[in-house]
């Protein structure tokens, strides 16, 4: 089993919904997939099924429980503690790392960084609420891109992708997220995760 684990300091950048889309895009390709909500918020646990709610400290038994799966994707909660940090980043495969396009979010970024965490486990950044026609959005991706870890997908803004979850669909189902190329951005992410894992 591989485990992936969506990670940022800051809240509110996508990590939930990044998940639960990434688990719906593995099974969409045949894999067997568990989600791990160790989110105190537990929002992974009410989108996707097949999710289970625990803590960090909890993680390593969760895992072992369902090795027999092909994934296991982990939603992990902002402000963790470095020894939560630490426990996520030792039982992963690979860290993604959602941003949004503005400064604050960099900042949650800076912090992940900052903590004594294995790099060579982060997968890479993926973009979420990115408005190719504001200044600001296209020059803090032009400053990601600065950073020695690859953008794997940039997720354009839309207010359809949390409209698609309230209605139980998700943006593979939801006709306006799939106009908008939600999906296509979500399988750019898998397709180049699966890549990376391929290649370890």
């Amino acid at each position: 089993m591989k485990s992936i684990a969506f990670m940022n300091e800051k809240g509110g950048v996508g990590k939930t919904t990044s998940a639960a889309s990434l688990i719906v895009a593995l099974r969409n390709r045949g894999y067997k997939v568990t989600g791990l909500d160790i989110d105190p918020q537990g929002g992974l646990s009410v989108l996707a099924k097949d999710t289970y709610a625990g803590r960090a400290r909890d993680l390593g038994r969760m895992l072992a429980r369902y090795s027999g799966d092909d994934f296991c994707i982990i939603d992990t909660p902002p402000s963790m503690s470095t020894g939560d940090i630490a426990i996520v980043v030792a039982l992963s495969n690979g860290i993604v790392i959602p941003v949004l396009p503005e400064m604050l979010s960099l900042r949650g970024l800076a912090n992940l960084l900052a903590a004594q965490i294995d790099r060579r486990k982060i997968i890479g950044l993926l973009v979420v609420g990115y408005r190719k026609l504001t200044l600001h959005h296209r020059d803090i991706v032009n400053k990601l891109r600065e950073l020695p870890y690859p953008i794997l997908a940039v997720v354009p803004h839309s207010i359809t992708v949390p409209d698609s979850w309230a209605l139980a669909q998700g943006p593979y189902s939801y006709s306006p997220a799939i106009r908008m190329g939600i999906p296509y951005a979500y399988d750019t992410l898998t397709e180049r995760i699966l890549l990376w894992l391929s290649k370890r």
